[in-house]
Formats: structure tokens, sequence, C-alpha cells
């Protein structure tokens, strides 16, 4: 009858070679191999993708032999083919926009309240989330988030609790002893101290290359979380490892394993699609060489203890499993999470319910940037031959070394037997028409055509439409409709990604955050209350929702001081408007949206009469006067007598 096990049963009972260990490593890499059949169909167009993006086109035959005579002989002119990197360009500006719209926020995780939480729960949370937002680096690892999408047609985010801790060693003195007595006349020696110096605590976030992430294909992309099984392909080194005893067993077994093995799903299983870079020395510098990196895949998978020996459990739990790419399995826990979900999130910008892989934005503009850059090299091609200035020449009237030399202001000379005759007998030049003189203007039509494909139109580039001088209202009119489609596909984002990743987070940090610590606020309530909270995990107890991002901009600030500043000059007539609000706070709040600060370092605390004089009589302060005489009666620092003050 099936039980539960301790940890150290749980480990003798993985150990290879035992049954248990053999049936949940052939169910493991059965279901890593399902997922990788269906995943790699796509490894070719990701990496055609990125390609793309880095306008990088192989060099062809013709290229090269042009390249080459041009390094031998200077004053050859060819011209050689290029890639246009107009996808490049219109990419970049939408991944600007909605890395724009997501991190331009302050904070960038923002919540609220589901069942009556109050404001200071809110601004407790969004203090620590702030905090780990900062100190755990998301904002490095959420622009990789919000540009993948465009490259890949999805991205791929994991997270995780870190409890971090930083090992010092210092040297420090200690006078030698008897019996806990120093000894006089002995020299001090120095002696390595190790000290564990707490470092970081809260959620990390790392993306996943699309080409080593495995979800269950039998379900929707966007509907991944409801799949049987989610894993990651990884690479660590064994010292990580081996450091982590409580987590990791069956390394030495793994490791002779993985000594010339191969992968027993796919040899190419996990391999880099990044193109090398030429020009690498490949050399080794050293004759000693690092140890080989542990190779294999986290698998987070939702099955049935009592089914596999793990437990006596029948209903269905979600563990994590360490997996070798020979199959042995070096680490299997329970998740122990309360969210009861994969720590995954993909971030999609199209509404794709329904097939696995959403089309990537470079896969839809690919045949038009391809048209666009035969446009342009078919009109400098043409443009070449026309300055090749072709002739028709008689051998024998004109001296075939002059026309063949290609320096500029040449002479060509006559032969002796054709002095005195027509010279357009000798030598005349052929017409050239330029059959492409249309192609930059077709060029003009296809960029449009891009443009409207993705919504980057011309104005969301920063680039006005030409056509005259336009009113404030034509410019923000369009400026608003060529921004709607981008908006959408924020709003989109922020629902597949942003949102479900935000509310792990949230349950992350109740889960185990433990201390007490004071946090800076943020977001607009800290202009009114600047300073630190503290926060406790009572503070942050309860249900809070993300605040879906809406798609927009954010407003431009220094624009909103400028219309608080207008507003305010037209209340100043009217006392009963100016009465009804706290002019000293309002006057702060325009003066941090016109970007100064510390501005509260300049406010008057307005004491009553009579507390003035408590104050002064308890010695809390003093009179502005009597301190000056005071400072003079001392004397200032480096003060040369009868020379008057030092500044």
């Amino acid at each position: 009858m099936a039980r539960d096990y301790t940890r150290d049963e749980l480990v003798r009972r993985l150990a290879p070679g035992t049954d248990t260990h053999s049936r949940l490593s052939e169910a493991i890499m059965a279901r890593l191999k399902m997922s990788s059949d269906k995943m790699s169909e796509r490894y070719d167009s990701f990496v055609e993708n990125e390609k793309q993006f880095a306008a990088y086109v192989p060099a062809g035959d013709v290229d090269k032999a042009r390249k080459a005579k041009k390094s031998s002989d200077p004053t050859t002119q060819d011209y050689v083919t290029i890639e246009m990197p107009y996808s490049y360009a219109v990419a970049m500006t939408v991944h600007t926009y909605v890395t724009g719209v997501f991190l331009g926020r302050s904070p960038i995780y923002q919540f609220q309240g589901r069942h009556g939480e109050t404001e200071d729960q809110i601004m407790a949370l969004e203090a620590l989330m702030d905090y780990q937002c900062v100190a755990g680096d998301h904002v490095s690892t959420l622009f990789t988030t919000l540009f993948d999408p465009l490259q890949y047609g999805f991205s791929v985010t994991g997270q995780y609790w870190a409890t971090e801790t930083t090992q010092v060693r210092e040297f420090v003195e200690e006078q030698p002893t008897f019996l806990g007595i120093p000894i006089p006349g002995k020299k001090p020696i120095k002696r390595p101290v190790v000290t564990e110096v707490p470092a970081y605590q809260g959620n990390r976030l790392f993306n996943v290359r699309v080409q080593d992430f495995f979800p269950d294909t039998r379900k929707a992309l966007s509907d991944f979380q409801k799949g049987e099984f989610c894993g990651r392909y990884f690479e660590e080194s064994w010292q990580n490892l081996r450091e982590d005893s409580d987590g990791y067993f069956n390394l030495k077994a793994a490791h002779d394993s993985s000594q010339g093995s191969s992968d027993m799903i796919s040899r190419n299983l996990g391999a880099t699609a990044v193109i090398t870079l030429p020009g690498v020395n490949k050399t080794d510098f050293s004759r000693v060489k690092p140890d080989d990196l542990f190779k294999g895949y986290e698998f987070e998978w939702k099955l049935v203890p009592a089914d596999y020996g793990l437990g006596a459990n029948t209903k269905s739990e979600l563990w994590v499993f360490t997996i070798s790419r020979g199959g042995t399995i070096i680490g299997a826990r329970p998740a122990g999470r309360y969210h009861g979900t994969f720590n995954y999130d993909v971030t999609m910008y199209e509404p794709n319910g329904y097939s696995l892989f959403p089309v990537s934005a470079m896969e839809r503009i690919e045949p038009l940037n391809n048209v666009l850059s035969w446009l342009v090299n078919s009109h400098f091609y043409n443009v070449r031959s026309a300055l090749n200035n072709n002739f028709i020449v008689d051998p024998t009237k004109v001296v075939m070394k002059d026309v063949l030399s290609r320096k500029a202001g040449q002479i060509i000379r006559l032969k002796p037997e054709a002095y005195g005759s027509d010279v357009r007998t000798a030598i005349s030049q052929l017409p050239v028409n330029d059959v492409t003189r249309g192609n930059l203007a077709d060029a003009q039509l296809v960029e449009a055509m891009i443009q409207r494909t993705l919504g980057a139109t011309d104005n969301v580039m920063g680039m006005p439409t030409q056509g005259g001088r336009k009113t404030a209202t034509e410019v923000r009119s369009s400026n608003g409709f060529s921004t709607n489609r981008l908006k959408t596909l924020c709003e989109m984002a922020s629902a597949y990604g942003f949102g479900p990743m935000a509310r792990r987070l949230v349950a992350n940090t109740q889960q185990f955050y433990d201390s007490s610590k004071k946090y800076k606020l943020v977001g607009d309530l800290a202009q009114f209350a600047p300073g630190a909270l503290e926060v406790s995990p009572e503070h942050i107890a309860g249900f809070f929702d993300f605040v879906p991002v809406d798609g927009t901009l954010p407003a431009d600030r220094y624009a909103q001081a400028q219309l608080w500043n207008s507003l305010l000059q037209g209340m100043s007539p009217y006392p009963q408007i100016v009465q009804s609000y706290d002019m000293p706070k309002l006057f702060s709040w325009i003066a941090t949206l016109a970007g100064l600060r510390n501005v509260q370092r300049f406010r008057i605390n307005v004491m009553p009469p009579g507390q003035v004089e408590q104050q002064l009589a308890s010695g809390n302060i003093v009179n502005a006067k009597d301190a000056m005489q005071d400072l003079d009666a001392v004397g200032e620092p480096n003060r040369i007598e009868g020379m008057g003050a030092t500044g």
C-alpha cells in the first residue's frame, strides 16, 4: 500500500536502477519528447526571424567575388547587395511603445484590493513589490519579455522565490591567548573569518528561450497553464548543484552517465540557435579546462503521487523534477506553492486562443521586407549599369588601353590611321534608360504597407507625416488614431502575461515573506507622504488584483504641470475655489510633475503661538539672532582674526 515518504526515503526510492526511478524517468522523457517533436517544427522559423531582425543575409557568390575584387583593386566601384533593415526599425518602434506603456508606470506593479483591503495595505504591497522590482533586477528581464513576441510570437518568463546570502571572507587580527588570557608581547595573527551576509529576499525573474520551452502541446499556448506538464532546458555548473545538497541527489550517477552520452530525446535539443559571430578565436588559452556543465530539464508535472510511488495521495499534485539529458533524475519535490500553477508566464501580442504557435511580427512583414530590399537593390544595380558608360568602339581607330582605363578625367587617344576622321565613327556611347526610376516610389508604398501591418506609423516613429503645417488638434488626433492598434496589443499582453505573472509574484510574497522592514513609498500617494513604510506579513495579507495596463503611454508630466499652472492662474480670482483646496500640497504636486525634487525640504512647519514659547522654554528651538551671536563668540573654524568670516 502506498504511503507518504520522508525526504530520505524518497531519495532512496529514486536511486538509479530502481523501479520508481525507471517509471518516472520514462514518463518524463516521453512527455518531453512529445513536446519537443511539436515545438521543433518552429525552430527553423525562429532562426530565420533572428536573422531577419539582425539584417543578416549570407553573401552570395557574386557579392563575394565583388568584395574580393574591390579589396585587390581599391579603384573598383562595384555595388554589393544590401538587406533593408526596415523590419528592424518597425519592430523596435513597437517595442519602444510597449516598454513605455508597461515600464513607464510608477510603480510598475500596481494593485487594487478585491475584498475591501485598505489603502494602507495597497501602499505596503506596492512598496514591497517595487523593492523586488528594483533590487531583484526585474526591469532588464521585462525588456526581453516584451521583445520576444515580436521576434518569435511569444515570450516565456520564469520566476522563483530567492533567499540569497553572500559569503564574505576577511582577515581579522587576533591576539594570541593562553587559556583565554592574551599573551603579552606576541604579535597579532591575521586569521580568515567567513561571514554569511544576507543579500536579497524576494522574487527573481528570468527569461526562457523559446527553443528551450516545452509545454504540453495538447493545449494552445495561451492555455498552457491548463496542460499536464511544463518544462525547460537549462545548463548549470556541477558545483552549484553540489552546494544545494538538500535539493539534488544522484549527482555522481548523472555526471558519469553524461560522459559521452547523447540526448534521449533529440541530439539538437537545446542547441543554441544564435549565429556564431565571425572572427572569434577558438584557441584554448589554458591547459586547465573547467568542468563540463550539467545539461538537463526542469520539469513541472501535475501527477497523482500514488500512481508513481511518491506518496499516498490519490489526487493530482504539482511536482518539480530535475532530470539530466541522459534520463537520470537528480531532483524531485512537491512544488509547495499556494498559487498551484506552473512557475512560467507566456506573453503574446496577438489574441490566438486555438493554435499552438502564434505568428510573430517578423514573419508577417518578412515578404514585404524582401520586396523592399529587391526594389532598392534593383534600382541601384540599374544606376550602376548606367554609370558604367557602355561604348561601341572600333579597336582599329582608338587606343584600347585608354578605353579600358577606369581613371577619372581620362583621355582616349586615336591611332595615327584615324587622324582627321570623325571621332564618332571610332567610339560611340550607347543610350541608357533608367527603367527602375519608379522603384523608390514603390518602396515608399511597401514601407507604408509594413507600417500598417504592425501599426507602427510615422507618427509613432516620431516622424510626423508631411503635408504642410498642422494644428495641435490635428497632430493630437493623428497620434491618437495611430496608437490605437498598439494600445490593443498592450492590453492583450497585459491580460496574457503581466496580469497572471503579477498574481503569482504576490502569492509567492505572501507565502514566503517573513520579515518586517521599511520600504520606500511609491506611486502617486508617495508625493503627499514621502518616506518609508514598515511592511510585515500582516500588512500584505488579503486578495489583490493587478491594475491592468490600459495601453496608453504615460502622460507628459511637464505638459501636465503647465496645465495645472494654467488652472491655478484661473482659480486665483475666485477665493471660494482656492479655499476649497490644500494649496501647499497642490504646489508640491505641480513642482513634482515638472521634475523638481525634494520640494518638501523647503517647507516651513508653522507652529501655534503658544507652542513656540513652550519649545523655546524647553530648549528644543533657539532664536536665530541668539544663535548667530553665540557662533561669533565661539569663533569660526580656520578663521583668521580681523579678516572676517571664512565663507
